[in-house]
């Protein structure tokens, strides 16, 4: 087990989400793919971190980009 992601709750009662490092770099590299990141791009963070948004700054991370937090 890498982290425990909490849901919102929004049809019932929080539930913890088990991510390992596998599910994590799978997002982080999809992300990176999927938004065709380059080390110029600029990544501005407005969500929560401790929202499942917060796995995002990871693919600009990893790609070198500039996060705004």
């Amino acid at each position: 087990r890498a982290a425990i992601m909490f849901t919102g709750g929004t049809t019932g009662l929080s539930k913890g989400i088990v991510h390992t490092h596998r599910t994590i770099m799978a997002t982080t590299f999809g992300c990176i793919l999927e938004w065709h990141l380059s080390p110029e791009e600029v990544m501005l963070h407005g969500t929560p971190l401790p929202h499942g948004a917060g796995f995002m700054p990871f693919a600009g991370l990893v790609r070198g980009c500039r996060n705004v937090l």
